[in-house]
């Protein structure tokens, strides 16, 4: 059984992304809850066009259905790292994105090692540092961020490598929505 919460938000993605909600092109909301010197390594939220292993058609330019956008809810705000970022995304003004993370100190790797939990070689530890240079969101409690995993074409958009900055001082909580480009079984 579904909340009245979740289908409203689910709701206000779909209103969002400008497109009929069919309950087949979505996944359930998950809920996500970072500690300290926790993170999420970059990724793509899309399936591999080989994950189908020759069962399931993930390309979407050949008629297949896989995930074409996120909506990722932060429900805390964080004390100190915690944003999300985006790897591949070029450097943007501050002036002009006023919700993308301030550096976090321009600390060196060992003192980010420290900070961490003496995490040293580990890959929060660059993921940390990668917060400082790159396009990173910071949780702000009420604040949404939407990114497609596709292009207007169909094809699959390998710029949307993001990742979980690790949690420096607090704690997060968050949650996603995956949007799909087409119904994913039979609606009813």
């Amino acid at each position: 059984m579904i909340s009245e919460e979740a289908k409203a938000i689910k709701l206000r993605a779909f209103e969002l992304l400008r497109i009929k909600q069919i309950e087949s092109m979505e996944d359930g909301i998950q809920v996500l809850r970072y500690n300290h010197a926790q993170g999420y390594i970059q990724h793509t939220d899309y399936f591999a066009l080989e994950d189908g292993g020759g069962k399931t058609n993930f390309d979407p330019i050949m008629g297949g259905s896989n995930r074409l956008a996120t909506v990722f809810l932060y429900l805390s705000d964080v004390e100190e790292g915690g944003a999300t970022v985006f790897h591949k995304a070029p450097r943007l003004d501050p002036q002009r994105f006023p919700h993308a993370a301030a550096p976090i100190k321009n600390r060196t790797k060992e003192e980010m090692a420290e900070v961490l939990g003496n995490k040293v070689g580990h890959w929060e530890v660059d993921t940390a540092l990668t917060c400082e240079t790159n396009l990173a969101i910071a949780p702000k409690k009420g604040n949404a961020v939407l990114f497609y995993s596709q292009l207007p074409t169909g094809e699959l958009d390998p710029m949307s490598v993001h990742g979980g900055c690790p949690v420096l001082k607090g704690e997060k909580w968050a949650a996603n929505l995956w949007v799909w480009n087409s119904p994913r079984y039979d609606s009813v």
